[in-house]
């Protein structure tokens, strides 16, 4: 609506987005009957072009209202359009005629670019004084902290607000804490200075009040550990290192026995010389210690009684442990969408799921936690392991409490007593208060500075949502 008005006022002319994968295609392309685009009156004369792999010089010689990318492509984009002294080529390709075409950026999940040390922190930083409007979107701008508000409210103001320098912003709102100082504690009355200074240029909307978004329930199911399971969790908590029928489970540090005793209570585990992530699932060894969160993942499913269930798992093989379960004691058959699965083939999962043709689906909180619609067809949402990052956690449980999701949303997080699962849960519960605290806060520093006023709901096309 924004882009709408300023450009009929000739203040923009088109928009670069900068948006996740999923996002690209389930909520910009404007040619997916499925996404936004054609869901809401509002934006039925928008165009759009997605700027992803091989589209990539295609969409840049569009001249389509938004031009769409994701954080991946920046390296290669910059690379593409700028000299090594970040101005804008004289002569590219003929595709993009060396005009830069964009006034206009948008980030969408701009979590992503909370780290400002990081590449596509850098790139992006290259481009913005080539845009004379910057917008970030998040469901919550600082999920685990206030240090991940930096890199993102740069993208806005480039420090005016926050400071120049990641190092300068530390400074002057942290102190030291931690083993060898690598932590950072907020100082006394930071707080609230923070929240005043970003006032200004932020925008916070209430989901529940201004978009009716229905109740949230949240539900411990909890399972004990039976009797060898608990010896092995016991000597990996105690002596780092245990003995199973199939192989050895060791944590060589503090960081490793974390994962590992998580790994435990949700019922299998990587075995000794298996844990190099960048192997795929198929190379790597693993064993299953038990199945009490299976199995209560099966009462779910009896209990649902064929109603559409969210599964979020974090590592592989508990996935295809909970996926065997339900084959062997259902006769269920349940897809997965992970980094493992097509683009192509996630949308045909997403699409039967949103028809209600799923019983279950699981999704791996990093790939499923951003940017998808799918309040159509679930309403529950099971955590087989509970994730750390509060951001996860939160937009995982965003893909079904959204708007036009009719019916209450009950999270069932599954977890094992005695076991780092609850430490993990006290963890969440303390991060969801800050960032409660810092949105409300937001809101009423807000409607100092602009006024009092209620949110204008988008217009539903003829299709709803």
């Amino acid at each position: 609506m924004s882009f709408k008005i300023l450009k009929a006022k000739g203040l923009v002319s088109r928009a670069l987005i900068i948006a996740p994968r999923n996002a690209c295609y389930e909520v910009w392309d404007a040619t997916n009957p499925e996404t936004d685009f054609q869901k809401y009156e509002d934006f039925k004369d928008l165009t759009t072009a997605i700027a992803h792999d091989r589209n990539m010089e295609k969409a840049l010689a569009s001249d389509a209202d938004f031009t769409v990318m994701t954080p991946e492509g920046l390296s290669r984009f910059v690379d593409e359009v700028l000299d090594n002294k970040g101005h804008v080529r004289r002569y590219l390709k003929k595709e993009f005629r060396g005009d830069w075409p964009w006034d206009v950026l948008v980030i969408d999940e701009s979590t992503r670019f909370k780290h400002s040390s990081t590449v596509r922190s850098k790139r992006l930083s290259i481009l913005l004084r080539l845009f004379s409007r910057r917008y970030i979107l998040t469901g919550g701008i600082n999920p685990n902290g206030y240090m991940d508000l930096f890199g993102q409210i740069y993208i806005i103001d480039e420090g005016r607000t926050l400071g120049k320098y990641v190092t300068h912003y530390r400074n002057r709102f942290f102190t030291p804490s931690g083993y060898g100082g690598f932590d950072w504690k907020l100082q006394p009355g930071a707080e609230k200075k923070i929240q005043k200074a970003i006032a200004p240029v932020a925008f916070y909307v209430d989901d529940e009040k201004e978009l009716g978004l229905p109740p949230l329930i949240e539900v411990n199911r909890t399972v004990s550990l039976p009797g060898k399971a608990r010896l092995v969790y016991e000597k990996v908590e105690n002596e780092f290192f245990a003995l199973i029928d199939k192989g050895s489970v060791t944590a060589v540090n503090a960081g490793a026995k974390s994962s590992k005793l998580r790994q435990l209570a949700t019922g299998c585990v990587y075995l000794d010389g298996d844990e190099d992530p960048r192997r795929s699932i198929e190379e790597r060894k693993w064993a299953v210690v038990h199945d009490e969160k299976f199995s209560a993942l099966g009462d779910l499913v009896e209990e649902y009684g064929g109603r559409p269930l969210l599964v979020g798992y974090e590592f592989s093989h508990e996935r295809i442990a909970a996926q065997k379960f339900l084959k062997k004691e259902f006769k269920l058959d349940a897809p997965h969408v992970g980094g493992d699965v097509p683009p192509k083939r996630a949308r045909e999962i997403f699409a039967a799921f949103n028809d209600g043709k799923l019983p279950v689906l699981f999704g791996q909180y990093q790939t499923v936690s951003l940017s998808l619609n799918l309040q159509r067809g679930g309403r529950g949402v099971v955590m087989l392991t509970v994730p750390w990052d509060y951001e996860l956690y939160d937009q995982f449980i965003r893909r079904v409490r959204r708007q036009g999701q009719a019916h209450s949303i009950t999270v069932h997080r599954i977890v094992a007593r005695e076991t780092t699962d609850f430490a993990v849960l006290d963890a969440i519960e303390k991060k969801g208060q800050t960032q409660r605290s810092f949105m409300d806060a937001l809101r009423r520093y807000g409607e100092r500075v602009r006024g009092r006023g209620r949110i204008t709901p988008l217009k539903p096309g003829p299709r709803g949502v």
